[in-house]
């Protein structure tokens, strides 16, 4: 169930941040429009009561009258008069203005210039409000809540979803670990009985190219259901810690596919020593029959293949056959295979990896288009 984890993760990353900009731009929009509207409503005020105070004042023949408009502060705004662009007297005095403009809007105030053409030169009435703070913290009060709302909302709606949209890749997960079940379990049974009767026949001296291939086969596919049973059930397992000596382990292990090997007529150039380590035996088979079978796999007929082991006192193992990997960053991925061609299911690297995770072994896998290396470091583990 991982793997539908980490898509409804992915989902729900991808809908609530797609949906949550979408909510944050419109909602950017509207307040821009509703702060333009509660702008536009100061305007209209300054203007509406500017001009009726001058209506009301419709004779007003010189400078002097104008300072009525100002001492009477008679619709709380600031006024400042200009005679033919120049300061005359006021309420205050801002450092830039725009002649050219009827209004503008500056550090969170308003400001509305009204032009009396007179014949001795233009009169500039400058008045300026402060934007009503109340409304503006009125409208975020009301965009927080929904954004509350809103967040809750599609937090629900797409864990819902996703939910409903990863029900076949559960119900199709659930089917193939049922199907892997069966498999592991049906498959023990006869590989054991035909391995063991291979080995009876080899006992009784009965040696035979078609029973090497048989055997040949058999292992092969009885490394395919111990892969599977690994994958499955080892985080079940209990690991036995155990001192172990690597070199006779390479050894041993390397005889088990010694019919491989001729089968493929290729020629293994060793250069082993003794090092020792403490680590679960099953683990040990698991690292080495996998980097093994994959160098044997993917080598070309009648090739060479490299097995040096703690060389130079390294404390490593490392396999290097003729080939080459085209994407190192998916090869320890699992089911993931550099060429279908070759069969496997694409687990052999991967579990390699999780064991070397558990022990804190480092792994490094090198390809140079000629070559592939594994290197294994069990310094970690060595005695």
């Amino acid at each position: 169930m991982l793997a539908e984890k980490r898509s409804l993760r992915r989902f729900l990353l991808f809908y609530l941040t797609s949906t949550f900009l979408l909510v944050a731009s419109g909602e950017y929009l509207y307040y821009l429009f509703a702060k333009n509207k509660i702008i536009e409503e100061e305007k209209y005020f300054i203007r509406s009561e500017l001009r009726y105070f001058l209506t009301q004042n419709p004779n007003i023949p010189d400078i002097v009258k104008l300072r009525k408009l100002q001492e009477k502060h008679i619709f709380n705004i600031k006024i400042a008069i200009y005679k033919n662009n120049k300061y005359v007297y006021g309420d205050f005095k801002p450092e830039k203005i725009y002649f050219n403009n009827e209004s503008w809007v500056q550090d969170n105030k308003v400001y509305f210039l009204l032009i009396l053409p007179k014949n001795w030169g233009k009169i500039y009435i400058l008045c300026s409000k402060k934007i009503n703070r109340k409304s503006l913290l009125s409208l975020r009060k009301e965009l927080l809540l929904f954004n509350i709302f809103a967040a809750l909302f599609v937090s629900i709606s797409s864990f819902v979803l996703g939910k409903i949209f990863l029900k076949p890749m559960r119900e199709a997960i659930k089917n193939t670990e049922e199907f892997l079940d069966d498999v592991t379990h049906e498959m023990n049974t006869p590989l054991s009985i035909i391995i063991n009767n291979i080995e009876m026949l080899e006992f009784k001296g009965i040696d035979m190219d078609e029973t090497k291939r048989i055997k040949s086969a058999s292992l092969r596919l009885s490394k395919l259901f111990e892969d599977l049973v690994y994958v499955k059930f080892n985080k079940e397992k209990k690991r036995n810690i155990e001192e172990v000596e690597l070199l006779d382990f390479v050894n041993d292990r390397f005889i088990t596919f010694s019919q491989l090997i001729e089968s493929k007529g290729l020629k293994v150039i060793k250069e082993l020593r003794s090092l020792k380590v403490k680590m679960d035996k099953e683990d040990l088979l698991r690292i080495i029959d996998n980097i093994l079978s994959n160098a044997i796999k993917y080598s070309p007929q009648n090739s060479d293949i490299k097995l040096l082991l703690n060389v130079d006192e390294s404390k490593s193992l490392v396999v290097e056959n003729v080939g080459n990997i085209s994407d190192l960053n998916h090869v320890t991925k699992k089911f993931f295979r550099e060429s279908s061609k070759t069969g496997g299911l694409g687990l052999g690297l991967y579990i390699v990896e999780r064991i070397c995770n558990d022990y804190s072994l480092g792994l490094k896998i090198n390809s140079n288009g000629s070559y592939v290396s594994v290197k294994v470091d069990f310094s970690s583990v060595s005695v």
